[in-house]
Order: structure tokens, then sequence, then C-alpha cells
């Protein structure tokens, strides 16, 4: 059953297109064969890897605030809690959870769905992306906010850039929708392929690969 809050916010939601709640992580993954002298300087290894991130993390965040942001590095439980939250976990399964002495399985894959209790999750990689930034166009922001504003328990969009050849960074997309109930996330994912449709974004259900695709989505600087 829906909560009071739910069904009072559901046509603000469908008038203005406004989520509840707007939440933004930005995640660093870090190769050490990709950089090898900073490593070993920071002392090579594991710890040397460690600090590397770190590092990483404190310059980073320091530009976003520098550019009117406000970011913080999370700790390793804020880091648990936001993958909880990503994952759009029922924090009622994972209390009950806790206290059962049961260990039965809470999730299961079907070809396009991956359910965790009573969450049911699809996801999309984005095949083809839309103009962006030019005369007219949105940009990405705004496509962002687009896809994110949809009448759904919730919705996630991911954005993974990774170095290319020749200096270049390589752009990867993922949009991940959920619902209460098979019903629920049905519609979602028909209004996120009309409104993908609609400024010509071409989406491609991952069928047989919702789990890799949830992974993909989560913040946790991409699979690979």
């Amino acid at each position: 059953a829906q909560s009071m809050a739910t069904r009072n916010y559901a046509p603000l939601q469908a008038a203005t297109g406004t989520p509840a709640v707007r939440l933004t992580w930005v995640a660093l993954k870090l190769d050490p064969e990709l950089c090898p002298e900073a490593v070993a300087a920071r002392g090579g290894g594991l710890a040397g890897a460690q600090r590397c991130v770190v590092r990483a993390a404190d310059q980073l965040a320091s530009r976003l605030t520098g550019a009117s942001f406000r970011a913080t590095v999370l700790t390793e439980q804020e880091l648990t809690g936001a993958l909880a939250t990503s994952s759009c976990a029922n924090p009622m399964a994972i209390t009950q959870a806790g206290r059962s002495a049961s260990t039965g399985r809470r999730t299961e894959e079907t070809a396009r769905t991956w359910r965790c209790d009573d969450r049911r999750h699809t996801t999309y990689w984005i095949g083809r992306w839309p103009q962006l930034g030019g005369s007219g166009a949105a940009s990405l922001p705004q496509f962002v906010a687009l896809l994110t504003s949809l009448p759904a328990l919730a919705t996630n969009f991911s954005l993974t850039m990774a170095p290319a050849e020749r200096q270049s960074v390589t752009l990867t997309g993922h949009v991940r929708v959920t619902g209460r109930s098979d019903e629920e996330l049905v519609a979602a994912r028909r209004e996120l392929e009309r409104t993908a449709r609609g400024v010509r974004t071409g989406l491609v259900r991952l069928d047989r690969e919702q789990v890799p695709g949830l992974l993909a989505s989560l913040p946790l600087g991409g699979t690979r």
C-alpha cells in the first residue's frame, strides 16, 4: 500500500515532473596499472593505491566545492548507505532480514527485471544519444532531468566516464526504473520509453543482463 505522503505527492509530480528527492553521487575508480608512479610514490601496493584514491577524492570534492556544489567524501558507512539507497532497497525488509535467522534468497532475476524483496527494477543502456548542448538542443542536465522525472518509485541515471585513446573520454549511460509491483514497473518502463523516443534517444533494454545493468547503474565507477 502507498503511504499518505506518496498519494498526496503523486498529483503534484504528474503536473510538474518534479521528483520528490534527487540525490547525486560521484564515484571514482582507480586502476593502479595506469598510474604506477603515483602508487609507488605513496608507498606502493594496496596502501599506496588507497592513498591515491583518497587524494583524488579530496581533490574532486575541492573542485566541486569551488564550482558552488556541496560535496563531501563518504565514509565506509555512508558509502554502504549510498549503495542501499541507490539500489532502492526496502529499509523494512533490511531490518527484518537482520532480525531473522532465515537465509533464504531475497533477489530474483528474470529476462526483463531484477527484484529485491518487493522492489522491481529494469535497466536500459543508452545506445543512441540525442544532440546535446547545440543551438536549440537540451543540455545534459536537462536531458538527465527529463529521464529521471517519471512517475515511478525511483529512477536512476548513471553516467560513466572512462579514458580513451588520444586523451579522449568515452561516455556510457544507463537508466534504471523501479516499481513496487510488476504493474507499476511496466507502466514506468512504457513512460520512460515514450519519453526517450520523444527526444530521439535510443534505449536498449538489457534483457537477460539485468544484474550487470543494475551494477552499472550503482555508484561504483562502472563495472570494469
